[in-house]
């Protein structure tokens, strides 16, 4: 039965309910309890320590398996609870706060969302509204392993329905978990939440994983607790951090009434398991069986001994195991004996104090490198030194109180940090003892008290671990209240070493609440400090306070702490002046600037990162390196941080110039001997600044830097101290190898690459760090991609596709979705590139759909830039969608696309990626142009290319440079193909060899192939219009050169598309020159293309080089005696307009009709009949229909001559001087149009067939 207990309210006005929900097989009372049932129910803390608030507990049966009771299933036991929460008079008012462990969570979120389904019923829909917190403890969102376990043996363990339901990966539990999402980010601004998950294993193992644990809500980090999945829920004390936030929370419900009333507590009600008689029968049957199982079992002793055996050998393994574990365990003990030793040594301090704060640091020392630990055992020598020597002069009239002082001060150089309390909890007792009214004591044995009071703080704050330190923390607040008014000075000076030691709490070990608590010290302190009497000790506490917010502001979402840090710190500075305290105003200026470079990260400008650069230059003015070397090395390191951002943030170089001037001058003083981790760190950033130089930079030098940096990082990041820092390295490392395998040929540092971030997710697991996780299997995929475009299969990029698709399990729309978005484009990328290498259309569809996805979140309001980069990614998609269909729809939506980017990209804001969009947005003009009539689109393609050379310069970025040079060089040369003249053409070798003088062999070897390989074509389509073979000769030469770099081998599409031009450049030298050998080079050449262009890879590209190998062919059978290559010819031709379709590629299949009517002809020209002259008739002019006159002249005036041609030798066999006449006003026509392109060898060509036209003209008008 579902019951709603009271446990606690206030007679007077209502602040708000704080409902407790418990979990599987939990209790209304047993779940919270932690021992004492008096003084450890934290449900009772909680009505205590907020006024007028009313505390409730849930009660509902839940029993995880049916042998013990049954239970209702999820949905059924939320729809109960919710009817019976509306029915509690109690509950009509006030705002409702719901506290749910484990399963109580789901119960909690079942509520809220069906509260919000129903909320047509006025009395639900104010339910709901107001229901403003939830608290998850140890909740699975996505079900729990042990559930699924005890489903694996369902027969035996007979789960629930409420166990079946806690299922891992139930899709109801993702359904719910969805919904709920989608609930609070609506609700995001009304419903608050803190989400808690357990570090510890119970004693049948783990229950809730981290990753189950967190709901993935907006603003919602998940807290970890060490503690196990039932202990989680029971705090021990009101410091528990469980306990302190949620009473934090629940204090912002409402404000404090006005008339509270006291505080009532009710007894508890009797809640016990409802035992059901309705599985009698099935329980007897199970027990049946189960005893007919052991029966068996025991008759198949033979079985049961090998069994047995099995089982001792697995224990002698574990014993293995945990033998070669405690060997491990040794030697790392015996290591950190010895750094004890040699700090204490060094200190000169007892090494027995260090070995016992080594012991009470427990886990944490054995976590921590060599290094760390080293500086904290520096720093807890350096306090204890402190201690003892205050131990020792403290005098007291009393000789037993400066005795017990004493003794303290021989207890801790014991190590004995229990004995040494005593000992100065008996001299705070024997001052004390005189009166328990402290107004009634002498000042002297109030202060004497207190400082025995605070000696106990400092001593607990030796042990270095957070019992501890809040136990220092108490001592200093207990030694502030005894000086009370004897001595104002001296109780304020008790609090503010209190409020340090929250700080230290807080920031050493990730406790907010202790942040909290210091913040709100600081700022009572403040009150009580007078600025103008006390100006240096008011600048100290705003100084204070500003660390505080600092440590906790970068730990928030938002920027409200770290701007309250700024106004602290330039608060201090007003007091803390140069001229006063030179190195106070120095360390203030330092933390300034960390607060000002943690602001300036989370904004778009760059304002704050200028004043944290300004900070860091002041406090270095007096922080020198003369006067304290460490500090100034860290100020310098500091300084590089704020460059680095800074430079990242503008085209130019010299801030991040800057940022490596400081990294080396910090290095300088953090060498490798003194401070290894920090030597190690410093070595880290100077190897990203130098990796972000080398990517904005020609050429591999900084590159290579920066790889040095990260090998000697990684010589004092081992990872078995490290681990996650470790794998950050590595991930940096393969970002630089990435980055360096982009710019040389080959995929050696590619694969370099993708070692390193497979070694990163090693470490970065997705149970540890699951968006980290994430993270480097998108850069995974990065690699991959870059991998794949080198390569000639499509494995490369499937496990790119792979590597993204992996990423996006953790990166979800729900929880990032700017980064969801973002891997969204990044998949498209990849999507694109497959598409490419497969002759259907759907991986390309795919990508267009990806980064339209993407663009539902990476909306221009939200995020202009990666809008326009996505709208940059999408274009690319679509022209490569639309250079394979016919028409240019495709074409004109890339068009669209990237001028939309350029709306964002704009030159003034980002000026490399608007260049490099005029790039792109020139291609899409080229490939719209090449399907167009007129050269409008060409022009305009030359246009955009032109103005990104203005941002391009040769100086700033000349790689760049040199490709826009290239793709200038591809505009110019399809304008040169569309007029007459070479002037264009002229313009495109021009710019070619522009682009080669940076594109060099030795710099950028497989671009420089690429652009010799375009030269070779401008040079190719030049020779055409001139008489001679000096161009050719030069084409020929640039081929031969590209393919030295493009091997069949490195990059196989590319050394085929070579091998295809160079055999048209040896094709028109064969047609100047006597002889076949020209011919049978070309076609070797062609042969040898297709051996890679296969029409399964590359349908378009194959029937583009069967053309040509018919079309050279036709030649060299017409230089042979036989039919045999012609009707070869005729036959390739045939083969490639099975893919060079009309619908395709209209203009390559016009080409091809060309071609093939060549190919007629010239069988035609060798038979009896007009057959295949006819036939060759038919196919001019299906070519002529779209190879217009308007579109491409050159190409119309062949095949319009070449028509004449055919007609001509059809007039003379049918003796038809009409059809004679129609052939020579045909080649009077091409001629015309050759001559004003000033196309000499195809004047000479078709002029020369010109005259046998009009002499046959002639000699059939002159017939008898």
């Amino acid at each position: 039965m579902t019951r709603l207990i009271k446990l606690a309210d206030w007679t007077g006005d209502k602040r708000g309910n704080v409902v407790f929900i418990h979990g599987l097989g939990g209790h209304p009372y047993e779940t919270w309890r932690h021992a004492d049932p008096d003084s450890a129910f934290w449900p009772n803390w909680l009505a205590e320590d907020v006024k007028g608030l009313a505390v409730y507990s849930l009660g509902y049966v839940s029993p995880p398996t049916n042998w013990v009771g049954t239970a209702m299933p999820l949905l059924d036991e939320a729809a109960h609870a919710l009817r019976v929460l509306l029915s509690s008079a109690e509950l009509k008012t006030g705002p409702i706060t719901f506290v749910c462990h484990s399963l109580g969570g789901l119960i909690a979120k079942n509520i809220i969302r069906s509260a919000r389904e129903q909320s047509d019923s006025p009395e639900i829909a104010d339910f709901y509204a107001r229901v403003r917190q939830v608290v998850f403890i140890a909740t699975p969102h996505t079900g729990a392993g042990k559930a699924t376990l005890l489903e694996w043996l369902s027969w035996l363990t007979w789960p629930t329905a409420s166990a079946r339901n806690l299922v891992a990966n139930n899709p109801g539990l993702r359904d719910l978990n969805f919904g709920y999402r989608k609930l609070a980010e609506l609700r995001a601004h009304e419903l608050v939440h803190l989400v808690y998950y357990e570090m510890l294993d119970t004693l049948v193992g783990g229950i809730v994983a981290p990753a189950s644990a967190d709901p993935g809500l907006p603003n919602c980090r998940p807290t970890p607790i060490r503690e196990d999945h039932i202990t989680i829920a029971k705090p021990g004390h009101r410091d528990d951090l469980v306990y302190a936030e949620t009473r934090a929370l629940v204090a912002k419900l409402a404000p404090e009434p006005a008339d509270p009333g006291t505080l009532r507590t009710y007894a508890p009600e009797p809640f016990r398991m409802e035992w059901s008689w309705k599985h009698l029968v099935p329980k007897a049957l199970r027990l049946a069986v189960l005893a007919l199982l052991v029966a068996g079992a025991w008759i198949g002793v033979p079985w049961l001994r090998s069994t047995y055996a099995g089982i001792q050998d697995s224990q002698r393994k574990i014993a293995d195991t945990q033998a070669a574990t405690k060997d491990i365990s040794e030697k790392i003990g015996a290591h950190l004996q010895a750094v004890a030793a040699d700090t204490a040594a060094r200190e000169r301090v007892p090494v027995e104090t260090l070995q016992a704060i080594l012991a009470e640091m427990g886990d944490g020392a054995r976590t921590s490198d060599t290094a760390e630990i080293t500086r904290k055992l520096t720093a807890k020598a350096v306090e204890f030194k402190g201690l003892n020597e205050r131990l020792k002069q403290l005098t007291d009239a009393d000789p037993e109180v400066s005795r017990l002082r004493a003794s303290a001060a021989d207890e801790l150089a014991r190590g004995r940090f229990a004995k040494a309390d005593a000992d100065l909890a008996a001299a705070e007792a024997r001052d004390l003892t005189v009166t328990e009214n402290l107004e009634a004591l002498t000042r002297k044995k109030r202060l004497s008290a207190a400082e025995s009071r605070a000696e106990r703080g400092s001593a607990a704050k030796l042990r270095a671990n957070p019992d501890a330190y809040r136990e220092a923390a108490d001592h200093y607040a207990e030694a502030a209240r005894i000086a009370g008014t004897a001595d104002a000075g001296a109780a304020r000076d008790y609090t503010q070493r209190q409020a340090m030691t929250l700080y230290d709490l807080g920031s050493e070990f990730g406790l907010n609440a202790a942040l909290l608590e210091a913040i709100a010290l600081y700022r009572t302190l403040l009150k009580s400090v007078s600025r103008s009497q006390e100006p240096l000790d008011w600048a100290m506490t705003q100084s204070s306070l500003g660390n505080a917010l600092w440590a906790l502001g970068q730990r928030e979402g938002d920027t409200a702490r770290l701007e309250e840090a700024v106004t602290a710190y330039r608060a201090a500075l007003v007091e803390r002046r140069r001229e006063r305290v030179p190195l106070e105003w120095a360390i203030t200026q330092n933390n300034l600037g960390n607060a000002l470079q943690a602001l300036g990260q989370r904004e778009s400008g760059t304002a704050r990162l200028d004043e944290a650069v300004a900070a860091y230059r002041a406090a270095l003015e007096e922080r020198t390196r003369d006067r304290a070397p460490l500090d100034w090395a860290m100020t310098q390191s500091n300084l590089g941080n704020a460059l680095w951002t800074r430079g990242q943030r503008e085209s130019g170089t010299a801030r991040l110039e800057e940022a490596v001037l400081a990294y080396r001058a910090a290095l300088e003083e953090r060498t490798r001997e003194r401070v290894p981790l920090d030597w190690a760190l410093t070595q880290n950033n100077l190897g990203l600044v130098l990796w972000t130089l080398g990517e904005r930079e020609g050429g591999t030098a900084r590159l290579q830097e920066a790889l040095s940096a990260y090998h000697a990082a990684f010589e004092e990041m081992p990872r078995e101290r490290m681990p996650l820092i470790w794998s950050g390295a590595q991930a940096n490392l393969g970002f630089v190898l990435m980055t360096l395998g982009q710019r040389e040929g080959g995929t050696a540092r590619l694969e370099a690459a993708a070692a390193a971030f497979r070694a990163a997710l090693e470490e970065r697991t997705r149970e540890r760090v699951p968006l980290l996780w994430a993270g480097t299997h998108a850069t995974l995929g990065s690699v991959l991609w870059m991998l794949g475009q080198r390569e000639s299969g499509t494995a490369r990029l499937e496990e790119a596709v792979s590597a993204y698709r992996t990423a996006l399990q953790e990166v979800t729309r729900e929880r990032v979705p700017l980064d969801w978005a973002t891997l969204q484009t990044n998949l498209g990328s990849a999507l694109m590139t497959l598409g490419q290498r497969e002759s259907g259309t759907a991986r390309l569809e795919e990508a267009v759909t990806a980064c339209r996805a993407a663009l539902e979140e990476l909306t221009r309001e939200r995020a202009p830039l990666l809008w326009a980069t996505t709208q940059n990614n999408l274009a690319n998609a679509l022209l490569s969608l639309g250079q394979r269909e016919s028409g240019t729809a495709r074409l004109a939506e890339a068009v669209a696309a990237y001028r939309a980017a350029l709306e964002e990209w704009t030159r003034a804001s980002v000026p490399l990626d608007w260049a490099k969009t005029q790039t792109n947005l020139g291609n899409a003009l080229i490939a719209l142009g090449q399907r167009e009539s007129g050269s409008a689109r060409l022009d305009e393609a030359a246009t955009a290319y032109r103005a990104a050379l203005e941002e391009l310069t040769r100086e700033r970025v000349p790689l760049l440079w040199a490709a826009a040079q290239h793709n200038l060089g591809n505009a110019l040369q399809g304008l040169g193909d569309r007029e007459s003249g070479t002037a264009r053409l002229e313009e495109a070798a021009a710019a070619y060899r522009s682009a080669l003088e940076e594109r060099t062999r030795e710099r950028v070897p497989l671009e420089w192939a690429m652009t010799r390989n375009n030269l070779g074509n401008a040079l190719s389509r030049l020779a055409q219009r001139e008489r001679g073979t000096a161009r050719l000769a030069e084409a020929v030469a640039s081929y031969r050169a590209a393919l030295e770099e493009w091997t069949r081998e490195r990059v196989p599409l590319d050394w085929a598309t070579t091998q295809n031009n160079l055999g048209n450049a040896l094709s028109r030298l064969g047609q100047r020159e006597g002889g076949t050998a020209r011919f049978e080079e070309a076609v070797a050449v062609y042969r040898a293309a297709l051996e890679e262009r296969m029409r399964e890879r590359v349908p378009l590209d194959w029937a583009m080089t069967q053309n040509n190998l018919g079309f050279t062919l036709s030649l060299l059978g017409e230089r042979e005696s036989g039919t045999a290559r012609l009707e070869e010819a005729v036959a390739t031709q045939r083969a490639a307009l099975e893919e060079r379709t009309r619908e395709r590629t209209p203009l390559g299949w016009a080409t091809t009709q060309d071609s093939l009517g060549y190919a007629l002809s010239a069988l035609g020209q060798r038979e009896v009949g007009t057959e295949r002259l006819e036939e060759a008739v038919t196919a001019y002019r299906a070519a002529l229909e779209e190879l217009t006159r308007e579109r491409a002249p050159l190409g119309w005036a062949t095949s319009f001559g070449n028509l004449g041609v055919a007609l001509r030798h059809i007039a003379e066999r049918r003796n038809d001087p009409v059809l004679a006449k129609q052939a020579v006003s045909q080649l009077e026509a091409a001629v015309e149009v050759l001559r004003q392109s000033g196309d000499g060898p195809d004047i000479d060509i078709y002029g020369g067939e010109l005259v046998g036209a009009r002499a046959v003209v002639t000699r059939l008008d002159g017939r008898p």
